[in-house]
């Protein structure tokens, strides 16, 4: 009998082609994914605060190059939502940012956000369910191996988009290699559209409402703004 996790896997596992996205699309995805591990995985890194700064800005600069995304609801929904302020939290302090995380994330408050896939995935709301070992999986498929001693899961939301950026650059690499007529080998390459649907989205609309429900973390309100257009316009697939 084929489990929920083996279904998962085999359902992530394709050829690398990305077919019918932009390279617009693709390189916002890669900026969006590679923010989003920071900030929940790692806020204390130097450089976030010039990230978080430019992560918009830049967003808004790769998707203008492609005339149907410019016209289309996920750059016009960007637009509206940074005229209204709905970014303006991402000009947090750096000490700030921190503190957000901890009071959100870690315990430090009065309620803490899972940021467990397995958490919201699975029946009895368990640490290490069939999503972690769904990761595991992929991660050790595309030869990613995790340090046995870190603090978190490997399903922790953060890994998984840190993952995901890594899915990005060899798909882009494969698409370059493709359009030389070079030979690729996507045997055990995962489709960062497929990981992002089967293994990250079901948790992260959840963990996102959730964000959007604090009113004591502007810093995270306004990342759950960002990511909430991200996901609904269908910019990780």
């Amino acid at each position: 009998m084929t489990t929920e996790k083996e279904t998962a896997a085999a359902g992530c596992k394709t050829q690398c082609s990305s077919a019918g996205r932009s390279e617009a699309v693709h390189e916002a995805a890669l900026a969006a994914a590679d923010f989003a591990a920071m900030v929940f995985l790692a806020p204390e890194m130097p450089e976030l605060e010039v990230r978080a700064g430019s992560i918009v800005p830049h967003l808004k600069e790769v998707l203008a190059s492609d005339t149907d995304v410019r016209e289309g609801a996920l750059f016009q929904r960007l637009l509206a939502s940074e005229a209204a302020g709905g970014f303006a939290g991402l000009g947090t302090s750096a000490l700030d940012v921190r503190r957000e995380h901890a009071k959100l994330f870690l315990g430090v408050g009065e309620e803490t956000i899972p940021l467990s896939i397995s958490v919201w995935t699975s029946e009895k709301g368990l640490l290490r369910q069939d999503a972690a070992e769904t990761c595991s999986k992929l991660y050790a498929q595309a030869g990613v191996a995790l340090d046995e001693s870190a603090p978190y899961d490997p399903d922790h939301i953060g890994t998984a988009f840190a993952f995901l950026s890594l899915l990005e650059i060899r798909a882009g690499a494969a698409r370059e290699a493709a359009a030389k007529g070079d030979a690729i080998d996507t045997a055990e390459t995962v489709e960062p559209e497929k990981f992002f649907g089967a293994v990250i989205a079901p948790a992260f609309s959840r963990i996102l409402k959730r964000i959007s429900a604090r009113k004591d973390a502007p810093f995270y309100a306004a990342v759950g703004t960002l990511f909430t257009i991200l996901s609904e316009e269908g910019l990780f697939g």
